[in-house]
C-alpha cells in the first residue's frame, strides 16, 4: 500500500490534497481528492462527465424524485437551451447500477441451478420408489407384528431426510472447492464477487433446502408404499398389486427428468451459440500482435499544453523505431478500455436538425499513427499528419463511417465543417475511418469524431512484429529516459482486452453447460434405472414371450421401445417448455432466435440417441434371458 501511495502522489504531482488511499481485498488501490474543475471547463454547460449520488428523504419515492429532477432539467433546457439539447436526468437505484447487465445472466443461473435440484430429486425419488418395492416383504413383516401405516411413512420420511442432509452437507463441503474455481475463473464483472463466501447462511440455506427436498421427494414413495396391501407380499408366490402403478411413476419422473434435461440443454446451447456469434463480431480493428498502455503527466503540466504536446510527439517516436515495433499511436480512449467521453456538436450551417436529431458524437483525440496501427481503414479522404494540430495550423477532424452515413448520408463530408458551439471554433473534416467499436462487441458504439491533440493522459497502441508482452521492459526504458519515475500502467494486448469484453456472456455459457450435461448425465441414469428395474420385473413374462416363440430382436426392440417412448414423451414437454421459457433468455442472447429451429432439433435427436443408449444395456440383459430360468421366476 505504501508504494501504490508514492506512486499516486507522484502521478497527482504531490498535491497536498491526494492524502487519501484505500487499498480493498482485491488489491487495488485508489485515492480521493477534492472535486475542482478545470478552468478551461469550468463555465461549460454541455460538459456531462460527472455522475450524482444521493440519499432520498424518508417517504419519498424514486418516481417522485425522478419527476422532481425531470423538472429541473426541463427548467435547464429553457435557460441553457444550446447546452442541453439531448440531455435529460434519469433516476436509477444504487443496486441497479451496480448489478446492471449482470442480473440477466443471474437469474438464468438461477434456474438453472434449480432445474439441476429438481433432476436430482426426482431421480432420487425413482430410486427411492424401486428401494420400497424391493422391501416389501420387510415393511409386510413390520405391519403383521403391529407396526402401523403412519409408523412405516415416518420410517421411509427419516431415512428420505437423512440421505438429503446428508447429501446437502457434502453438496456445502463440496461447495467450498466450487467457489475457489468460481473465483478463478471469474469474467470480472460479477459485483462484489468478492464478498460470495460459504458462510452460516449458506449453509442455514443448504439445510434448508436439503430438508424440504427430502421431505418432497420422500413423501411420494412413502405414501405409495403405505397405500398399497402390504399383507400381499407375505402370501405364497402373491405379486405385488400396486407394481404397475409404481411403474408409473417411476416412468412420470423420468419423464420430467428428461423434459427438463432438454430445456436446460437448449438454453446452454442457446448461450453458447450466443458467445460464438458474438466473437466473430468484427471489432473494426485489428486485434492480433498489438500492445497497449497508458502513461499520465502529472497535473503540473496542465497549465502547460506545449509540453503535454511535444512530450507525447516525441514518445510516439520514440517507440515507432523500437526493435519489433512497426507503427505506435496514441489515443485518450482506447477501444475496450472502459472510458469515454461524447460532446454535443454543431455542423456550419446546418441549425434546424439539431433539435430533431440531438447530435452527440464520441469525441477522441490521437497523435501519431494510431489508425495504422490498429489497421483502422481510411475510407476517404486522408489521415493525420504531423503538422495537424500544431500552433496556429487549421484546426482538422477525422470522423467515423457510421457518422458520415448518419449525418451526411447523401453527401460527401470532406470539406464540411464541425464544432462544439454555434459559434466556433470550427475542425474541417479531412478524412472518414472505419467504424470501430468501443465497449462490446454485442453493442454498439455511437458516430465517433477524432482530433488531432492530446490529454495528460493518453493511452499508447502499438503494432508489433513480436510478442506484444516481450516489448514491456523496452517500452518502460523508452518513457523513463523521457521523464523519470513515469509510470505505465493498465498494459494489455488487444487481444486480451477484446477477451475481457466477452468474458461474461463465456463464463455464463460454460456455467450453463456444466448444469445441463449434468442434468443429462442425471436424466439418462434415472432412464437406464427404469428400464434396467422394469426388465427384472417382467423377467418372468419376457421368458414366456421367448418360450412362445419370440425372438431376441423382437424383446431388444420392446425394452429399447419403452425407453424411447419415455423418452419421446419427455423430448415433447421439454420442446413445448423451452418454447416459453426461452424468450425469457431474449434479452441476454446476440444475434440468435431464442427459438432457433436447429437447436431444438438437434436436443431433441440428442436426447432420444442418449435414450437409446441408456436403453440398450437392460435391452441385450433381456435378450439374454434363459426361458426356462424366467418361467421359474416368482
Amino acid at each position: 500500500c505504501r508504494q501504490r501511495r508514492l506512486a499516486a502522489c507522484r502521478l497527482v504531482g504531490r498535491r497536498e490534497s491526494a492524502h487519501l488511499i484505500v487499498c480493498d481485498r482485491d488489491r487495488r488501490s485508489g485515492f480521493w481528492v477534492p472535486l475542482a474543475f478545470r478552468p478551461d471547463i469550468q463555465d461549460q454547460r454541455d460538459s456531462h462527465y460527472l455522475r450524482v449520488l444521493g440519499r432520498l428523504n424518508p417517504g419519498v419515492t424514486i418516481e417522485q424524485a425522478d419527476a422532481e429532477m425531470k423538472g429541473l432539467a426541463s427548467q435547464l433546457r429553457e435557460e441553457y437551451p444550446d447546452a442541453q439539447i439531448g440531455h435529460t436526468v434519469r433516476l436509477m437505484w444504487m443496486q441497479d447500477v451496480v448489478i446492471g447487465s449482470v442480473g440477466p445472466f443471474l437469474w438464468v443461473m438461477l434456474a438453472a441451478v434449480g432445474f439441476v435440484l429438481l433432476i436430482a430429486c426426482a431421480n432420487v425419488a425413482s430410486l427411492l420408489l424401486v428401494r420400497a418395492s424391493r422391501r416389501e416383504n420387510e415393511l409386510a413383516i413390520r405391519v403383521a407384528l403391529g407396526a402401523g401405516r403412519s409408523e412405516l411413512l415416518c420410517l421411509l420420511l427419516t431415512e428420505s431426510l437423512l440421505l438429503a442432509v446428508l447429501g446437502g452437507a457434502l453438496g456445502v463441503v463440496l461447495a467450498r472447492g466450487g467457489l475457489a474455481l468460481l473465483l478463478a475463473f471469474n469474467p470480472g464483472n460479477i459485483p462484489r464477487v468478492q464478498d460470495i463466501a460459504v458462510d452460516g447462511r449458506v449453509f442455514l440455506f443448504a439445510l434448508a433446502v436439503s430438508v424440504l427436498t427430502g421431505i418432497l421427494f420422500g413423501l411420494a414413495p412413502g405414501l405409495r408404499v403405505i397405500r398399497s396391501d402390504l399383507h400381499s407380499p407375505l402370501k405364497d408366490g402373491a405379486r405385488s398389486s400396486t407394481g404397475e402403478a409404481k411403474g408409473r411413476l417411476r416412468s412420470i419422473l423420468v419423464v420430467a427428468e428428461v423434459a427438463l434435461s432438454v430445456v436446460l440443454l437448449i438454453g446452454a446451447s442457446l448461450m453458447i451459440r450466443s458467445f460464438v456469434q458474438m466473437t466473430r463480431v468484427d471489432p473494426g480493428f485489428d486485434r492480433d500482435r498489438t500492445l497497449s498502455f497508458q502513461v499520465a503527466l502529472p497535473d503540473s503540466t496542465d497549465g502547460d499544453p506545449s509540453f503535454q504536446r511535444e512530450f507525447f510527439r516525441r514518445l510516439g517516436e520514440r517507440l515507432a523505431v523500437l526493435p519489433g515495433v512497426e507503427e505506435a499511436g496514441l489515443i485518450d480512449h482506447l477501444p475496450f478500455g472502459g472510458s469515454n467521453m461524447n460532446s454535443q456538436f454543431y455542423i456550419e450551417g446546418r441549425v434546424d436538425w439539431i433539435a430533431e436529431q440531438e447530435p452527440l458524437m464520441e469525441r477522441r483525440q490521437v497523435r501519431g499513427d494510431y489508425f495504422k496501427a490498429l489497421r483502422i481503414p481510411l475510407v476517404g479522404g486522408r489521415l493525420f499528419t504531423p503538422q495537424d494540430g500544431q500552433g496556429e495550423t487549421p484546426l482538422f477532424a477525422i470522423i467515423s463511417e457510421d457518422a458520415r452515413r448518419r449525418y451526411w448520408p447523401s453527401s460527401d463530408p470532406i470539406g464540411n465543417r464541425i464544432g462544439f458551439s454555434p459559434t466556433g471554433p470550427w475542425y474541417q473534416i479531412v478524412g472518414v475511418v472505419g467504424y470501430v467499436k468501443h465497449f462490446d462487441l454485442d453493442g454498439d458504439s455511437g458516430p465517433t469524431l477524432y482530433l488531432p491533440s492530446e490529454q495528460r493522459s493518453m493511452k499508447v497502441a502499438m503494432k508489433t512484429t513480436l510478442d506484444p508482452m516481450s516489448l514491456v521492459n523496452p517500452v518502460r526504458t523508452e518513457v523513463a529516459a523521457m521523464k523519470a519515475d513515469l509510470p505505465i500502467y493498465n498494459i494489455r494486448t488487444m487481444e486480451q482486452r477484446l477477451n475481457r469484453s466477452v468474458a461474461a456472456p463465456r463464463f455464463y455459457g460454460y456455467l450453463f453447460g456444466v448444469f445441463s450435461t449434468l442434468a443429462l448425465v442425471m436424466a439418462a441414469v434415472g432412464l437406464y434405472g427404469v428400464i434396467s428395474y422394469s426388465v427384472s420385473q417382467r423377467t418372468r413374462d419376457i421368458g414366456l414371450r421367448m418360450a412362445l416363440g419370440a425372438r431376441r430382436g423382437d424383446v431388444f426392440r420392446m425394452v429399447v421401445g419403452k425407453g424411447l417412448t419415455l423418452a419421446l414423451v419427455g423430448v415433447v414437454l421439454g420442446v413445448a417448455g423451452a418454447l416459453g421459457l426461452t424468450r425469457l433468455m431474449s434479452g441476454i442472447l446476440f444475434e440468435i432466435s431464442p427459438t432457433d429451429p436447429s437447436i431444438f432439433v438437434g436436443i431433441s435427436v440428442v436426447l432420444v440417441l442418449v435414450a437409446m443408449l441408456a436403453s440398450y444395456v437392460p435391452a441385450f440383459r433381456a435378450t439374454r434371458v434363459d426361458p426356462m430360468v424366467a418361467l421359474r421366476h416368482g
